[in-house]
């Protein structure tokens, strides 16, 4: 259920937020947890020409404690000290990022969009502060009424059912939307929260996703992956309004970019600022709106949804705990022109050194519409010397090349690549780099390569390195002695570089083995493990549960993962009990699968009415040998 998944991925947000770091993945959603230091990057994902987006979740809400009000200076010192005037300071109206999409909205209707806001309210003038609508609480949150943000029946003269209506139960509730539990028809989108998809379809109360690369480079107009994007939802939005958008894009800031040469900057703010143009400010799990800036400590002025007033951040810094992460920036037809399109050349851009007969990727950005389709040339000595591709993907940002075997040897090389729309949208690498000639095809054994000891009954992992083109698919051998023991794989991948092996726990003790990695297509491209290793005795069977063991508090009526690990052979199943107290409270599960690999798990629906207490623990028990068993080492707590 929808309401139950998301409990999960709130308990998951808490122990991120307590523990720093956890790998896990979010009951019914399929998507992984990777360590990280923000909880709230819901999962990074590959396009197909393998840049990375990542899905961040903003869910904040106003705290308990506020930040402290700025004084933002009255006057404009081009480069140096700017901050625009007429920007609402709304207080948090069913999401922080539906409120300062509508701040932004806001703006705009008071400095010439003058239909972004329709209602009858200062007379048809987007107010300075939301205090004329009310507020309406809720037991989690009290919400200030707004209706660019979420339209509700009942306010700003409105008689039909809004977005709060159709939409909203509760702060963080992820449970089926009203308009589906009374089976009445959702109304016509008509706020920035509708349009951004704030609070719907499986997306928690107040909450609202954005994509972004996490190079640096600017994510433009991305609808969505499985949630919709809440920088798309604003052109939505504003198009909805009647009105053109010429850029709208989400982007990482340099300081947080995994390529240090991308990302949107302190400058690139000023620039937006200058020329009128609000910016929203992703910090961790929070959204604000940037309105202006002092060059004197990097310092931008945000209003924070919090309260009317003004606040301010160093760029690049901490928000009341909170680290900035990114921005969220629109650019309306007629608030200024839009930047001229550029494509610029990433790799190779330095002194690369290339090999003949390998594959190489070309990467490249681009701002603004260069065409959908780039030309991409190889120049030698800044001359034609051949084209690489005739027509790829702009969209990408790269290219595989696999460099011809015959490819002449140099160090003057350089890459052009150019829009195939617009011949004078183009650019070449800054320094040549170098072609090599090729070498022989090889394959190197890298593990077990000498002195391990690896036991009977277990998993492990054959590793390998190969250069050049050895063939597609290798074949595993074990020796014993100078003896072949066993063909481990006949057909192995050789672009995985590793097999996990289940040594059989039959197979025959000794302290003379060697694995050879051979090609099926050549077997003189072949190697051995440079010394030999041990096959010792297996391990004895037992049970080790590592979670829960111990600190955790897990609410009743919400799902989570029982893990164990064993060793040796300790039965097909497990049965897993509750234990309180030390007594046996309940069966959880009479057997289930022991797993694989040495690793197991329990997907555990723990029940609603499970009654509280900090004394728990659970016992992982072998089916077959109930003498194989173990416990948490320390109480976790149940909670409601």
């Amino acid at each position: 259920m929808r309401w139950s998944r998301w409990l999960v991925i709130s308990v998951l947000l808490v122990l991120l937020t307590v523990a720093g770091s956890v790998s896990s993945v979010w009951a019914g959603t399929g998507v992984a947890v990777v360590k990280t230091a923000n909880p709230y990057v819901v999962s990074i994902f590959a396009t197909p020409g393998g840049r990375e987006i990542a899905q961040v979740i903003v869910s904040g809400r106003p705290p308990e404690t506020k930040a402290a009000v700025a004084s933002v200076p009255d006057v404009y010192v081009q480069g140096t000290l700017n901050s625009l005037s007429e920007v609402p300071a709304f207080d948090w109206s069913y999401g922080c990022s539906a409120t300062s999409a509508a701040m932004l909205f806001g703006y705009y209707d008071r400095t010439g969009f003058s239909n972004m806001y329709t209602g009858p309210t200062n007379g048809g003038t987007c107010p300075l502060n939301n205090s004329v609508w009310g507020h309406t609480s809720y037991p989690n949150v009290t919400c200030g009424e707004c209706p660019l943000s979420a339209t509700h029946q009942g306010v700003d003269g409105r008689t039909t059912r809004g977005h709060v209506d159709d939409y909203w139960i509760n702060y963080l509730n992820a449970g089926p939307d009203p308009y589906i539990v009374n089976g009445w028809t959702a109304h016509t989108a008509d706020s920035a929260a509708d349009f951004m998809g704030t609070s719907q379809s499986g997306v928690p109360d107040g909450a609202t996703y954005f994509y972004w690369y996490t190079s640096g480079a600017p994510l433009y107009d991305y609808a969505g992956s499985g949630y919709p994007d809440g920088c798309h939802g604003m052109r939505l939005f504003a198009e909805s309004r009647g009105y053109g958008v010429t850029t709208n894009f989400s982007q990482v800031i340099q300081e947080r970019a995994t390529d240090p040469t991308k990302g949107f900057t302190f400058a690139n703010f000023m620039a937006e600022i200058d020329a009128g143009r609000p910016v929203l400010i992703q910090v961790q799990g929070h959204t604000m709106l940037g309105y202006g800036y002092n060059t004197t400590g990097n310092i931008i002025y945000i209003h924070n949804t919090w309260d009317y007033s003004d606040h301010q951040m160093t760029w690049g810094g901490s928000y009341s705990g909170m680290q900035h992460q990114a921005v969220t920036v629109l650019r309306l037809s007629g608030s200024a022109p839009p930047p001229p399109p550029t494509i610029t050349v990433a790799s190779p851009n330095v002194g690369l050194t290339w090999q003949a007969g390998t594959s190489q990727t070309i990467t490249w950005t681009y701002t603004g519409s260069p065409g959908s389709y780039v030309k991409i040339e190889l120049l030698k000595n800044g001359v034609f010397n051949r084209t690489i591709a005739s027509s790829a993907s702009t969209g990408t940002g790269s290219y595989s090349w696999l460099i011809p075997s015959t490819q002449v040897t140099g160090s003057d090389y350089k890459v052009k690549i150019s829009s195939t729309s617009n011949s004078a949208i183009t650019d070449s690498s800054d320094v040549n780099f170098t072609i090599t000639g090729t070498s022989p095809p090889t394959i190197t054994v890298s593990a077990p390569n000498g002195a391990e000891t690896w036991q009977a009954g277990t998993y492990q992992t054959i590793r390998w390195t190969y250069t050049g083109s050895p063939g597609a698919y290798v074949k595993i051998e074990l020796f014993k002695g100078v003896d072949l023991n066993r063909t481990i794989a006949s057909s192995a991948s050789i672009s995985t570089g590793s097999y996990s092996w289940p040594i059989l726990s039959t197979q025959t003790l000794g302290d003379d083995y060697t694995v050879r990695v051979t090609s099926t297509s050549n077997s003189a491209i072949t190697d051995s493990s440079n010394a030999v290793f041990t096959i010792a005795a297996p391990p004895p069977a037992g049970l080790t549960v590592t979670s829960p063991n111990g600190w955790l508090t897990w609410r009743a009526g919400t799902y989570q993962t029982i893990t164990w690990t064993y060793t040796g052979s300790p039965g097909a199943y497990v049965k897993i009990e509750l234990l309180k107290g030390g007594v046996v409270n309940r069966v959880i599960t009479t057997g289930t699968s022991i797993g694989s690999g040495g690793m197991g798990s329990y997907r555990w629906a723990i029940s609603y009415f499970q009654s509280q207490g900090t004394d728990y623990r659970i016992r992982i028990t072998s089916t077959s040998n109930a003498g194989i068993t173990d416990t948490s080492d320390y109480n976790f707590t149940i909670s409601w």
